[in-house]
């Protein structure tokens, strides 16, 4: 989805580069993973086009905007030696039912309303959502897209 965005700041949280800003297609403050960025942005006016009003504290406005605490949990199959960063906020736990040559099951709080769907499909054939179904069902959707965008490209 393309976005038009006043940038304001730059801000490193959570082990990633977030770019906050005034959504002008929303309308409002957001801060985006730049990480998840597919395109080069493109740049519209000049280094000063774009001024943080005064009565924002950008500091608390990530605060306000920054993904809330988890309130799900996936269990999800990953490959060995992969996906770091699911890895890294999981737990390993014991397998459901067997897993592919080179897997191991590991617990991953997530946030409902986060880009967890996005992650997962980023990281490919490296994870296996195994429980529950319909953030399964949501992980095949976007990857669906993916290949239909690819395709329609190609």
């Amino acid at each position: 989805m393309e976005r038009a965005v006043a940038s304001w700041s730059v801000l490193w949280r959570r082990g990633s580069w977030y770019l906050l800003g005034l959504d002008l297609t929303r309308e409002g403050p957001r801060m985006f993973k730049m990480s998840r960025m597919n395109a080069t942005p493109e740049t519209v006016g000049g280094t000063d086009a774009y001024q943080v009003p005064d009565d924002v504290d950008l500091q608390a406005l990530a605060r306000q905007v920054e993904p809330g605490e988890p309130d799900s949990r996936a269990l999800l199959a990953l490959r060995d030696n992969k996906a770091p960063a699911l890895r890294r906020i999981g737990t390993p736990v014991a397998p459901p039912r067997a897993l592919p040559e080179g897997f191991a099951c590991f617990e991953v709080p997530y946030t409902r309303d986060s880009d967890f769907v996005a992650d997962i499909a980023a990281a490919g054939p490296d994870v296996v959502v195994l429980e529950p179904a319909e953030l399964r069902d949501q992980v095949l959707a976007q990857l669906r897209a993916v290949l239909e965008v690819s395709h329609d490209r190609s």
